[in-house]
């Protein structure tokens, strides 16, 4: 059989180091292209391939999903999200999926968007002043306050406060502890009480007491235009079960870990490359001040707004 190709790396830690010094997403891209569509890389004493072909991935993923688990490289994630739709493995997945996909949906989704543009006023407005005052700001933490407002309100039904703050930094943490995990050649075990991993813990503690906090006062009071609660109340049609209290704990971590930092970055790189393209910021502003005329946006306007939804999948891509 053959070895597919890949970098040497270190003799003892593999290509964790160039992981860490790059980053996951340019690694995977850098070997990609050097080496093809199947790479072999290491990671301390273990062997794993990247897959990239859109055929590759859906044989793994789709086709052949009840012989290929989530694997060890899951574990660290498990450490924050525990056993959310993200790290459970396909027998206990496929009925978690149909407890949580209805609020997914592109219809489900549309009734939080009114939480959603609430949000982003109330920041455009201390934007606003920042930017009459001529003050600069760091857009990337300025969009983590954004989804951590967002996440807070149509997620958990919590005002952002110094509380929600923290979380987001306790977050922010947890996910680069993770990251850094997943790419070390060596994992010291987390019952060995490093500075870090007493950090890690702590953070993990304060997120935990937060959530279990909001599912304790949603669970009497359905709420239709909170997802929590909707997960909180849901039950399979099939079977008529419900989610454990575990369980919605952890896919509320889950959907943190998913949607959290990945919507922030995202949003960061809208502008960053609206700033390097003026031309194209100008065509954006156009295209909003047709079609909303100064109002705020509801979800009629969607459909409309085509040069702004090609500006964010161009990013996105």
């Amino acid at each position: 059989m053959a070895v597919p190709p890949g970098p040497r790396g270190h003799f003892l830690a593999g290509n964790g180091p160039e992981i860490t010094q790059k980053g996951l997403l340019a690694f995977f891209i850098d070997v990609w292209r050097e080496y093809g569509d199947i790479v072999r890389i290491q990671l301390g004493p273990s062997t794993h391939h990247v897959l990239s072909h859109p055929k590759d991935v859906r044989h793994i993923l789709q086709g052949s999903r009840d012989i290929y688990g989530k694997g060890r490289g899951f574990a660290p994630i498990k450490l924050l999200t525990g056993e959310g739709l993200l790290t459970t493995e396909y027998e206990r997945w496929q009925p978690r999926r149909r407890l949580a996909q209805p609020p997914f949906t592109p219809k489900g989704v549309m009734q939080f968007a009114e939480g959603i543009t609430e949000c982003v006023q109330a920041q455009s407005t201390a934007w606003e002043s920042l930017a009459l005052t001529g003050k600069s700001f760091d857009i990337n933490l300025a969009m983590k306050d954004l989804t951590m407002m967002i996440f807070a309100k149509i997620v958990l039904k919590v005002e952002v406060s110094d509380q929600t703050r923290m979380i987001s930094s306790a977050f922010t943490f947890m996910i680069d502890f993770v990251t850094r995990r997943i790419a070390a050649a060596v994992q010291i075990p987390m019952a060995i009480p490093t500075p870090e991993h007493r950090q890690f813990k702590q953070a993990k503690q304060s997120v935990d007491t937060l959530i279990d906090d909001v599912i304790e006062r949603q669970k009497d009071r359905p709420d239709e235009s909170v997802l929590l609660s909707i997960l909180l109340h849901a039950h399979d049609s099939e079977t008529g079960i419900k989610l454990s209290r575990q369980e919605l704990h952890d896919e509320v971590l889950t959907m943190f870990f998913a949607g959290y930092e990945t919507s922030a970055q995202a949003l960061t790189w809208v502008w960053y490359l609206l700033a390097q393209h003026p031309d194209i910021e100008a065509k954006l502003h156009a295209e909003v001040d047709t079609v909303l005329k100064g109002r705020l946006p509801t979800t009629a306007d969607l459909g409309q707004l085509k040069y702004t939804r090609m500006i964010i999948d161009e990013a996105l891509r």
